[in-house]
């Protein structure tokens, strides 16, 4: 599997192969991008990368997870979330690896809810809150 460098490098050389020099230059410097340090700006590289054409970007990204296995680190995760009051994950991934290695390394079952749900199925949410 890709690392999320080794993704934001591969973005940024198509970055400066489809953007005009002089933009690619103008947003670099605006959001301060560093060349030796891609991977730190992975979020800012997958923005410009599939602006133009955001469902391109996610069918990469499922493409990149297909038929992946949570590794190490998840398992541990599991453990983590299924035998300690700290069991929520707020997450930007869009794998599934988290709710796979409960499945498969524990007996809990994940309550899996969507960024635009997400408030109204925490416990707590007041029905008043103001959305922006």
């Amino acid at each position: 599997m890709l690392t999320g460098n080794e993704l934001a490098r591969l973005w940024f050389e198509e970055i400066k192969l489809r953007f005009d020099e002089n933009e690619v230059k103008a947003w670099m410097k605006n959001k301060r991008i560093n060349e030796k340090n891609l991977g730190f700006f992975y979020s800012e590289i997958y923005l410009k990368r599939f602006s133009i054409d955001k469902l391109e970007g996610f069918e990469i990204l499922q493409k990149v997870l297909e038929r992946k296995e949570p590794s190490y680190g998840y398992t541990v995760l599991s453990q983590i979330l299924s035998n300690s009051p700290h069991n929520i994950v707020i997450t930007t991934n869009f794998d599934s690896l988290t709710e796979d290695a409960l499945y498969s390394f524990t007996t809990a079952k994940p309550f899996i809810c969507g960024h635009e749900f997400l408030l109204q199925n925490i416990s707590g949410y007041r029905k008043t809150a103001y959305y922006y």
